[in-house]
């Protein structure tokens, strides 16, 4: 039928025909950049060697559910031809009315590799609308696909988000610290102006001393004749260091676990203390509120072979863990790394769409490490009556989930493993756009912290220039200060001298010869009084003047 169709074709092209390539039906498919979906490989290269594309977001809701975890977790292979295309006949399709006919024509590379992988039993799909794209899966449980290695890749990109977040903090300590220092210089700055200002106030007031003592100064030479000078002056798990410290309020994830689970902080056997999270898959919500009806209220209902469990076990039920986000997830593998808690070695993501929790053993004289294989059998005859089970056993006998996954398991993980995929997207762009605005916010702050620092040079090198200065002027205003006392003395000594040769008799007693007496005055007749004496007061009454 093959053959028939393709002579068919060759034919008609004898007569008249043309190729289009899908290159050019579908451009949008060949367009751009790879897109990167967190915690997976999208597997998608095109017929060309060599070149990775990523598929549209109208294909891949195209594809069914199972393709769709495989898109997410990196199993899926998609092939794109962008050498094949369609024959047409007879004009292009509507073209006027005109009757066409066409064919497809895949490229022999894109043949090859779709036998390729059909002879090595992955299974195929051909998204309905798109003739150039096929993408093939392996035969696995699609649950199975949310495992190590997906998880692995979200550890990667926590550790890298984790780097991020603590750039950002050292930028924004960074920030802080420079906004102290530019108030601290701003400080600095304003007291060295004070301090430049105080001198230059202190250098005026000491020039209009100067002047003051130079004109004295020089008023007292001029009476010497003596002129004053002037003066001028699958590998491995990778490691998930938590240098960040793990806060559920601050969890960027968590608005995931709220549109996608169900709020259970109301439910009686959900341990708040020890749970940070309140949100579950509804599936297995609806399963432990049965539990717990069961072995609280509903005793005489339940079979006897879950009664007897019941009385030997004393069970009740606490949950202590239910969903976590992939940085809850993996804050909690790096704390229990060094315990050798199964969580360590993490094998199953169960927790991280709410399908899973961890249970108290504190019921129990000894708690968890009193819990045995024959407990664990005892308890597992009665979670096995509400639909639950340990997967793992006595491995993680904390740990259970439902016996029996529901068919909305892989749809509700697929959405939640995108919803989780696009806020990490979304972190990342927010994070790159922060760090370059707190690159750039602290670039400038440093700048005007280093102008700040030639600005504060500048001032502390003006205000020693300043004090030196000052100091030469005070020195040389001491010294025409020491001239000033040195022209006082000598005046002073003259004025004495010509006291002494106007009167003979104040001689001081230092120029009398040793031995000699000094001459005493001549005696001098008192003079006449002109003014009789005042009169007396000889009795009391006022002293009439007259």
């Amino acid at each position: 039928m093959m053959l028939k169709a393709l002579l068919f074709g060759l034919i008609l092209c004898t007569v008249g025909c043309t190729k289009t390539l899908y290159y050019d039906l579908y451009p949008a498919h060949f367009a751009g950049e790879p897109k990167e979906e967190f915690g997976s490989a999208t597997g998608v290269v095109s017929a060309a060697p060599a070149r990775r594309l990523a598929l549209p977001d109208e294909v891949l809701v195209s594809l069914p559910i199972e393709f769709q975890a495989a898109q997410l977790t990196g199993y899926i292979t998609c092939l794109v031809d962008s050498e094949g295309g369609v024959y047409t006949l007879g004009g292009t399709p509507g073209d006027d009315g005109q009757y066409q006919v066409w064919m497809q024509a895949r490229s022999s590379y894109f043949s090859e590799l779709v036998q390729r992988l059909k002879e090595a039993g992955q299974l195929s799909f051909n998204p309905p609308g798109y003739p150039h794209i096929r993408c093939f899966r392996p035969e696995i449980n699609p649950l199975a696909m949310f495992g190590k290695g997906w998880f692995y890749d979200w550890i990667d990109y926590l550790n890298a988000w984790q780097k991020r977040e603590l750039e950002l903090a050292a930028l924004e300590t960074r920030r802080t610290t420079l906004l102290d220092q530019l108030a601290a210089r701003h400080v600095e700055i304003s007291q060295v102006n004070d301090q430049i200002a105080a001198l230059d106030q202190q250098i005026a007031r000491k020039h209009q001393e100067i002047a003051a003592d130079e004109e004295r100064l020089a008023r007292l030479k001029r009476k010497s004749g003596v002129n004053l000078l002037d003066s001028n002056t699958d590998r491995p798990a990778p490691p998930f260091n938590g240098e960040i410290e793990y806060d559920p309020e601050k969890d960027p994830f968590r608005t995931v676990q709220q549109d996608y689970l169900e709020d259970i902080r109301d439910r009686a056997w959900l341990d708040r203390n020890q749970s940070p999270s309140v949100y579950l898959d509804p599936d297995l919500v609806t399963a432990l509120d049965r539990l717990h009806t069961g072995i609280t209220t509903g005793r005489t209902e339940l079979p006897e072979n879950v009664r007897q469990a019941l009385g030997a076990t004393g069970f009740q039920l606490r949950v202590t863990s239910v969903s976590r986000t992939p940085w809850h997830q993996a804050d909690t593998i790096s704390s229990s790394a060094s315990s050798g808690n199964l969580t360590a070695r993490y094998d199953n993501s169960n927790h991280l769409f709410g399908q899973a929790v961890d249970i108290s053993f504190l019921w129990l004289p000894g708690g968890r490490a009193a819990a045995t294989q024959e407990t664990l059998n005892s308890l597992s005859i009665i979670l096995a009556h509400f639909g639950l089970h340990f997967p793992l056993g006595m491995a993680d006998k904390v740990h259970i989930t439902l016996s029996s996954a529901p068919e909305s398991w892989l749809a509700q993980r697929v959405a939640m493993a995108r919803a989780y995929s696009h806020k990490a997207r979304e972190l990342r762009g927010d994070q790159e756009n922060a760090k370059k605005t707190g690159i750039f916010a602290t670039e400038k702050l440093e700048s005007q912290l280093s102008q700040l620092h030639t600005d504060l040079q500048d001032r502390l090198k003006e205000r020693k220039e300043k004090a030196n200065i000052f100091q030469r002027i005070n020195s040389h205003h001491i010294n025409i200060r020491a001239q000033i006392r040195k022209e006082e003395q000598r005046i002073d000594a003259e004025r004495r001298q010509r006291d002494h040769d106007h009167n003979p008799w104040d001689v001081p007693r230092r120029d009398t010869p040793p031995g000699r007496p000094r001459p005493e005055p001549p005696d001098r007749p008192n003079p006449p009084r002109d003014r009789p004496d005042p009169p007396r007061n000889d009795g009391p009454g006022p002293i009439i003047l007259g």
